[in-house]
């Protein structure tokens, strides 16, 4: 995630933490520094620490079960809104999901009877609901681990609002898609999610309470990206790669430099370009990536400092879910082929483009585009000595 910052691998998953971590550090340092001085704001940076490494023990929770269930998990990234585990692909059946959700929240509500448990010992009985704000008062380490063991248990009752894209939606929609198609259980779920966050919206701006507000419309919209998300699944899912391929796409060849390319690109709408050699697939150019080396290179540069060859390949037949799947995982376009004959590439932007214009025929009631049948167009390379035009 762009502003984050690597600080840890834990079971070869990545833990980065966002550059806006900080002022929330700054802001426990002034909540707390207000009436104990130095040592509690000093207290309520370590807290904050603290309560952000338990909730990287509930994303870890989260990721470890996906993973049990197939689901490869890139990274997790620390806001100061939460935690998230940013998975490659979501679990595949209701069972899988419902246990992925628990995971986490599991997790919180063992640290907090954990917690509890080291507090009874120390003070003999956990404390009165009004005596707690006698002993959460001042900063001292009986102090620290009653604030914790409380958040904790909090994390865990608040995850469990069943709002996508929270734990407990998500619990709600792996409970309905045993009953159900998974499209339609999520469809409910957020349904249900955005009514619960315009509650705390409302909640939000009468309070007022800031926090309740950012939550609520973070979920409202969430919860949208969420449905939209399930609908562009369920879109694909309906067609191959063979059938969306390009048949005339603009081709390459490895004598090109980059101001060849870069003259393709203005030409084209293509966001990657392949590179042949007669019918022999080289590799691709991504334009992203051929534009930021042009201005670092310049234009007579030989294409080959851009080339990115061993590219994740698949059948015609695959779908296309299956297909957006392997692009999440690699970042990378994939190479269709019909036996051996090359049939295009797809992107991630090429996805996207194509749920969204099916998502318009499925409305129309058209189902899908006729299958293609063609190769990609090839170009005939130049001889490799020909001087730039």
């Amino acid at each position: 995630m762009t502003g984050s910052l690597r600080i840890a691998r834990l079971f070869g998953i990545e833990i980065r933490v966002h550059v806006t971590f900080l002022l929330l550090l700054a802001v426990a340092a002034l909540d707390f520094g207000q009436g104990g001085g130095i040592r509690g704001a000093v207290f309520g940076m370590f807290l904050v620490l603290a309560l952000f490494a338990c909730i990287t023990l509930h994303e870890m929770g989260h990721s470890l079960v996906a993973r049990r269930f197939g689901s490869q998990v890139r990274e997790i990234v620390l806001l100061p809104i939460g935690g998230m585990a940013r998975m490659q692909r979501e679990p595949k059946t209701p069972f899988a999901e419902l246990l992925t959700a628990l995971a986490g929240p599991l997790v919180n509500v063992v640290i907090a009877f954990g917690l509890g448990a080291w507090w009874t010992a120390r003070l003999h009985r956990l404390p009165a609901v009004e005596e707690l704000d006698q002993y959460l008062i001042h900063p001292t380490p009986s102090t620290f681990i009653g604030w914790l063991m409380m958040s904790n248990a909090l994390l865990a009752v608040f995850n469990m609002i069943p709002a996508l894209p929270m734990d407990g939606g998500r619990v709600l929609r792996a409970t309905l898609a045993f009953f159900m198609s998974r499209a339609r259980a999520t469809s409910i779920a957020a349904a249900i999610g955005q009514a619960i966050a315009l509650g705390f919206v409302g909640l939000g701006l009468l309070a007022p309470h800031p926090l309740l507000l950012f939550v609520g419309v973070f979920v409202f919209f969430a919860a949208g990206q969420e449905r939209r998300t399930s609908n562009s699944s369920e879109v694909l899912a309906d067609l191959s790669a063979g059938e969306v391929c390009h048949p005339a796409a603009e081709a390459l060849s490895p004598s090109n430099d980059l101001g060849d390319a870069v003259d393709q690109t203005l030409r084209t709408g293509q966001s990657v370009f392949p590179v042949l050699y007669g019918t022999d697939l080289i590799g691709v150019v991504l334009r992203d990536e051929l534009l930021a080396a042009a201005g670092r290179l310049g234009l007579r540069a030989s294409l080959s400092q851009v080339i990115r060859r061993n590219l994740p390949a698949c059948r015609a037949e695959t779908s296309l879910a299956e297909v957006r799947e392997r692009i999440a995982e690699t970042g990378l376009p994939v190479v269709v082929f019909s036996g051996e004959r090359l049939m295009g590439i797809l992107s991630a932007e090429d996805l996207a483009r194509i749920a969204d214009v099916s998502s318009r025929l499925a409305r129309a009631g058209i189902r899908r585009p006729p299958r293609p049948d063609d190769e990609i167009a090839v170009p005939s390379p130049p001889p490799l000595d020909a001087p730039r035009p």
